[in-house]
């Protein structure tokens, strides 16, 4: 009712400015104002308003889509102002939407026909011109079918369409028979009609439109009759329409107009208020019905004003309360006025007069106060579960008041007064003196004692393997439960069963469950405490563990463990656990404290192989004084054992010079893991060679025989002049003093010996004279070399002789002389004897031939005699110089 009021302003104020400005306003691209005096018209795709009755139009929106019809409507749930602007493009709906432009809605017709469109206060409506068949959209899906309009429409109009904020719709017949205007209701049945006068008989027009006029008793009929308007009035009480012919400038055929308004009502209350007290004990109500700008086609509204009007015609029926809807009304039914004496909602309907269209008003007042009757007002609880007071009032000290109940302890004719128990209390007051009285009744419930059983009272914060993570609550001492809680997180689907489930909400200890139950109005509460215990946080350590070995695994943070699998642990459980796993394992251990258990932890004992060591060399043999290198392969760190005889206590590499068979202990490690290995070193004794001879010191080309002892083979060196280098005994013919080593073994160790055999070397015995020859009668001399003592033979003829080295021979006759040179060594001398011949030659007696003179240049044979060789001076001229028979040229 406010909002119609509001349109029926805004309508006058949109006038004003239609009239002040409207031949100079631009396109503005705006929604419409509704409600409105002005015919809205699509002319291409712009849209134009025209004040009454012929003024210029004024473009309002420049952008509409390629349109087919044009109409004013509700945004229904669209993204638009309310109302908007609707047309009908590509046979779908089309709205002007917030932004200033146009949205398509994707929703068809539903008639590809029905391109006529109207707007109602809640649905479009579209009209098929050649049928009469009305299409209805109200902003989901697509347009749908209502109705073929009766009577017959056989193209007979301006196929356009106009509707009311009701949803009444209005269609206007130019062809005859039965031109004139058609009112419907939303289901397309006909309610009303005005016969036609001055209508043209056409088949088809273009724009149709309903429109108030400043008279708000009257409305206006505008059609197109292809060019030419026609305007007629709609006159209260009047069933006939005539139309005019007016020249309209605009070259638009689409009207649209905003929908029509509808009337509405309200109630007033009379002199002395709506309030009822026992001093005015009747108020009187005033149903007004406004609306006087609606369609009234009734003479109801016969002045032409705005003011509340008491209808002259139609049906008002009142209702109050209680459950007889006449309850209270004391005079006035089926009028405008009524006097009623209870408080409560009274309303009035109203129908319209004639039907037509059929409008209904509905208004309502509430009527407060105690009326003409005193209604106590009784103030108790309504349960109880202890002594208690209820109390009434009104309650001045000149009522009188008497209570009645099953447990009223003490006085029962004072306003308040003590109950000890449930039941129904009634009181009464009167006024001493007056009609003013009444009774009141209260009724009053047993609070119930509620109780909680508990599947538990404590629970663990986490559900860790299967730890008790939830408690269920039941409730007892009541038939309807509700459950509230802090500190907990319902699992259960309801709430309100007498059982419910609860785990820990996070991060708290304490959870708190609250139920209240009730047995009807009483309700009483009952809580339980949920400890929350904290699973253990435990940790857990893993190990290093060399092969064979044990280890010790250890968990911190609960009470008690359990430790999985078992194998190859002395126990299962407790915080400490030793493990003889032979390979790598990973143990899983949960703790327990409170009866809460902890997440699995793990723990890995890594087992370490201890390392594989190899010792070389592969032989252990070593000859008594020799030394073995010993080589550890396989770990990181080394030590020998004992390490007197070798060359360090560490390290991989060790030199063993032991004496005597010996064993070697070797500890290595890696990655924190030992091993050991025993070495033996086996110690032979080396052979005690001896070596002899059968002589030490030999002439040379003389031989001795060596003698090597002490061993089982034997192999001598160097080879020079040995027979063979094999064997115990060889035999040696030296050149020169040589040095012989043998070497000897038993299998395994080689000893070695040696023995030199000197050499005494042959004299070298040269011997020389610088005449082998001589004159009997002279004497030459003898050079010996190359030994270190002579011995001549035979002396006959010999001097000097204290230089055995030279001597002076003289002999008389031709001699042969014998020298024995010797080199010693020793006891061992080596003789070489030479001999020397000294030729004597008998002296000689030269003769030559005579002397002869020859001529110069001839030659002459000269013969020497008495010599066995001949030398010739001067030699010049001679054929030879030496020789006995020569010849000479002098």
């Amino acid at each position: 009712m406010k909002n119609t009021t509001i349109m029926n302003n805004l309508l006058k104020i949109t006038l004003i400015v239609l009239v002040l400005f409207g031949s100079t306003l631009s396109a503005q691209n705006v929604p419409p104002a509704c409600p409105t005096t002005s015919i809205y018209a699509q002319q291409g795709n712009s849209i134009l308003a025209y004040p009454q009755f012929n003024g210029p139009g004024t473009t309002v929106i420049n952008n509409m889509p390629g349109a087919s019809g044009l109409a004013v409507g509700p945004a229904f749930n669209f993204p638009a102002p309310n109302p908007t602007w609707w047309t009908i493009s590509g046979g779908t709906y089309w709205y002007f939407n917030n932004t200033g432009t146009w949205s398509n809605t994707g929703h068809t017709t539903g008639n590809g026909a029905a391109v006529n469109i109207g707007g109602g206060g809640g649905a479009l409506y579209n009209i098929v011109g050649f049928n009469g068949g009305i299409y209805k959209y109200t902003g989901t899906g697509n347009g749908f079918f209502v109705a073929n309009i009766t009577p017959a429409f056989a193209g007979g109009g301006p196929y356009d369409i106009v509707a009311d904020m009701a949803d009444n719709f209005y269609v206007l017949k130019t062809n005859a028979p039965g031109q004139g205007l058609y009112a419907y209701n939303p289901q397309g049945v006909l309610t009303c009609s005005w016969t036609g006068v001055g209508m043209i008989n056409q088949s088809a027009g273009c724009g149709f439109s309903i429109l108030n006029t400043p008279n708000p008793s009257m409305h206006r009929v505008y059609y197109d009759a292809n060019g030419t308007d026609y305007v007629g009035n709609i006159l209260p009480g009047n069933s006939t329409i005539t139309f005019t012919a007016i020249n309209v400038p605009q070259a638009s055929c689409d009207y649209a107009s905003c929908a029509l308004s509808v009337p509405y009502g309200s109630v007033t209350a009379g002199p002395g208020g709506g309030t009822l007290t026992c001093t005015n004990p009747q108020v009187t109500l005033i149903a007004s019905i406004f609306g006087n700008n609606s369609l009234n086609w009734m003479p109801a509204y016969p002045t032409n004003t705005a003011a509340a009007q008491n209808p002259t015609c139609g049906a008002i029926n009142w209702t109050g309360p209680g459950p007889n809807t006449t309850v209270g009304i004391v005079s006035g039914q089926g009028t405008p006025t009524i006097v009623v004496n209870q408080p409560g909602v009274y309303s009035f309907t109203w129908t319209g007069c004639n039907g037509c269209p059929g409008y209904s008003v509905t208004a309502s007042y509430t009527v407060v106060g105690q009326g003409a009757t005193i209604i106590p007002v009784i103030t108790a609880p309504t349960c109880i579960s202890s002594p208690t007071q209820i109390s009434v009032t009104p309650n001045s000290a000149t009522n009188t008041i008497q209570w009645a109940g099953p447990s009223i302890v003490g006085a029962s004719n004072t306003p308040t007064i003590n109950i000890n128990g449930p039941g129904i209390y009634s009181v009464s007051i009167s006024i001493p003196n007056s009609a003013c009285a009444g009774t009141g009744t209260v009724l009053i419930n047993p609070t119930p004692t509620i109780s909680i059983a508990a599947s538990s009272l404590s629970m663990c914060a986490n559900n860790y393997n299967n730890s008790l993570n939830s408690v269920t609550l039941t409730g007892s001492g009541a038939t309807n439960y509700t459950w509230s809680s802090v500190g907990l997180v319902q699992t259960s689907a309801s709430n309100t069963n007498a059982t419910i489930t609860y785990t820990p909400q996070a991060n708290n200890i304490i959870g708190v469950a609250t139920l209240i139950g009730s047995n009807g109005t009483c309700s009483a509460s009952a809580t339980a405490s949920i400890v929350i215990i904290d699973n253990p946080l435990i940790t857990v350590t893993s190990a290093s563990v060399c092969a064979g070995n044990t280890v010790a695994i250890v968990a911190n943070g609960a009470n008690s463990y359990n430790w999985s699998p078992a194998t190859n642990l002395n126990s299962t459980t407790g915080a400490t656990v030793v493990s003889n796993t032979p390979s790598t394992t990973i143990y899983n251990v949960i703790g327990s404290s409170n009866g809460c258990n902890s997440q699995t932890q793990s723990a890995t004992v890594t087992v370490v192989p201890n390392p594989t060591i190899t010792v070389t060399p592969l032989t252990n043999t070593i000859c008594q004084g020799g030394n073995l290198t010993l080589t550890a392969t396989g770990a990181t760190n080394y030590t020998w054992s004992p390490s007197a005889s070798l060359s360090i206590g560490n390290g991989p590499v060790v030199i063993a010079s032991p004496l005597i068979t010996t064993n070697y202990l070797v500890v290595a490690e890696a990655a924190g893991c030992t091993t050991s290995a025993v070495y033996q070193v086996s110690v032979i004794a080396v052979p005690n060679i001896q070596v002899t001879s059968s002589h030490y010191t030999i002439c040379q080309n003389q031989g001795a025989l060596i003698t090597a002892n002490g061993a089982d083979n034997y192999n001598w060196s160097p080879s020079i002049g040995l027979n063979t280098t094999q064997g115990n005994q060889v035999n040696a013919h030296p050149l020169t003093t040589t040095v012989y080593h043998v070497t000897g073994n038993n299998g395994v160790c080689i000893a070695t010996g040696s023995l030199t055999i000197n050499v005494v070397q042959l004299p070298l015995l040269v011997l020389t004279t610088p005449n082998h020859k001589i004159c009997q009668g002279t004497s030459t001399s003898i050079f010996a070399s190359g030994a270190t003592n002579y011995s001549w033979s035979p002396l006959t003829g010999l001097s000097n002789m204290q230089n055995p080295t030279m001597v002076t021979a003289g002999p008389n006759v031709s001699t042969n002389y014998t020298v024995t040179g010797s080199n010693s060594l020793g006891s061992v001398t080596c003789p070489f004897t030479k001999e020397i011949l000294i030729e004597v030659v008998p002296n000689v007696t030269a003769s030559v031939t005579n002397s002869v003179a020859i001529c110069k240049g001839q030659s002459t044979r000269i013969i020497a005699y008495g010599g066995n060789t001949y030398m010739w001076l001067p030699n010049q001229g001679l054929s030879a110089s030496d020789a006995s028979d020569i010849y000479v040229t002098p």
